[in-house]
Protein backbone atom coordinates (compact mmCIF):
# COMPACT_ATOMS: atom_id res chain seq x y z
CA UNK A 1 0.00 0.00 0.00
CA UNK A 2 1.59 3.40 -0.48
CA UNK A 3 1.77 6.32 1.98
CA UNK A 4 -0.30 8.13 0.13
CA UNK A 5 -3.21 5.84 0.54
CA UNK A 6 -2.05 5.23 4.52
CA UNK A 7 -2.23 9.25 4.88
CA UNK A 8 -5.57 9.54 2.83
CA UNK A 9 -7.71 7.30 4.17
CA UNK A 10 -6.54 6.90 7.97
CA UNK A 11 -5.79 10.29 8.88
CA UNK A 12 -6.88 12.83 6.34
CA UNK A 13 -10.14 11.80 5.80
CA UNK A 14 -11.66 10.23 9.52
CA UNK A 15 -10.15 13.90 10.99
CA UNK A 16 -11.86 16.19 7.86
CA UNK A 17 -8.72 17.40 7.19
CA UNK A 18 -8.27 18.69 3.05
CA UNK A 19 -5.08 18.16 1.36
CA UNK A 20 -4.70 22.18 0.99
CA UNK A 21 -5.13 22.30 4.76
CA UNK A 22 -2.32 19.61 5.20
CA UNK A 23 -0.09 21.38 3.01
CA UNK A 24 -0.55 24.42 4.70
CA UNK A 25 0.16 23.42 7.92
CA UNK A 26 3.86 21.58 6.70
CA UNK A 27 4.52 24.65 4.90
CA UNK A 28 4.67 22.74 1.01
CA UNK A 29 3.01 23.62 -1.89
CA UNK A 30 -0.43 21.88 -2.36
CA UNK A 31 0.70 19.99 -5.15
CA UNK A 32 2.81 17.99 -3.36
CA UNK A 33 0.19 16.79 -0.87
CA UNK A 34 -1.98 16.33 -3.83
CA UNK A 35 0.76 14.20 -5.67
CA UNK A 36 1.79 11.97 -2.15
CA UNK A 37 -2.48 11.40 -1.40
CA UNK A 38 -2.90 10.47 -5.26
CA UNK A 39 -0.06 7.67 -5.14
CA UNK A 40 2.09 9.63 -7.65
CA UNK A 41 4.88 10.85 -5.48
CA UNK A 42 7.01 8.90 -3.07
CA UNK A 43 7.21 9.96 0.31
CA UNK A 44 10.67 11.84 1.17
CA UNK A 45 12.75 11.60 3.98
CA UNK A 46 11.85 15.34 4.91
CA UNK A 47 8.41 15.08 4.39
CA UNK A 48 8.01 11.91 6.61
CA UNK A 49 9.75 14.38 9.47
CA UNK A 50 6.86 16.81 8.59
CA UNK A 51 4.02 14.29 8.49
CA UNK A 52 5.63 12.90 11.75
CA UNK A 53 5.66 15.94 13.52
CA UNK A 54 2.21 17.12 12.31
CA UNK A 55 -0.14 13.84 12.85
CA UNK A 56 1.83 12.73 15.87
CA UNK A 57 3.54 9.39 14.33
CA UNK A 58 7.27 8.88 13.43
CA UNK A 59 9.34 9.49 10.40
CA UNK A 60 10.42 5.71 10.60
CA UNK A 61 6.53 4.93 10.15
CA UNK A 62 6.33 6.60 6.70
CA UNK A 63 9.78 5.64 5.90
CA UNK A 64 9.33 2.38 6.11
CA UNK A 65 5.88 2.30 4.41
CA UNK A 66 7.60 3.91 1.84
CA UNK A 67 9.93 1.05 1.55
CA UNK A 68 7.39 -1.29 1.71
CA UNK A 69 5.80 0.03 -1.37
CA UNK A 70 8.74 0.24 -3.79
CA UNK A 71 9.73 -3.03 -2.65
CA UNK A 72 6.24 -4.67 -3.51
CA UNK A 73 7.00 -2.66 -7.21
CA UNK A 74 10.07 -4.01 -7.09
CA UNK A 75 8.46 -7.69 -7.13
CA UNK A 76 5.64 -7.06 -9.31
CA UNK A 77 7.77 -5.55 -11.73
CA UNK A 78 11.44 -6.66 -11.42
CA UNK A 79 12.16 -2.92 -11.70
CA UNK A 80 13.05 -0.91 -8.57
CA UNK A 81 12.36 2.53 -10.54
CA UNK A 82 9.01 1.58 -12.39
CA UNK A 83 5.96 3.60 -11.66
CA UNK A 84 3.64 0.71 -12.66
CA UNK A 85 0.56 1.62 -10.76
CA UNK A 86 -1.58 -0.51 -8.59
CA UNK A 87 -4.02 -3.15 -10.58
CA UNK A 88 -7.41 -1.34 -11.18
CA UNK A 89 -10.68 -2.72 -9.40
Amino acid sequence: MHPGAVLRERYLLPRGISADDLADALGVYDQVVHQIITERSPVTYLMAGKLARHLGTTPEFWIKLQSFHDSAIECFTGNPNSQAQKPQR
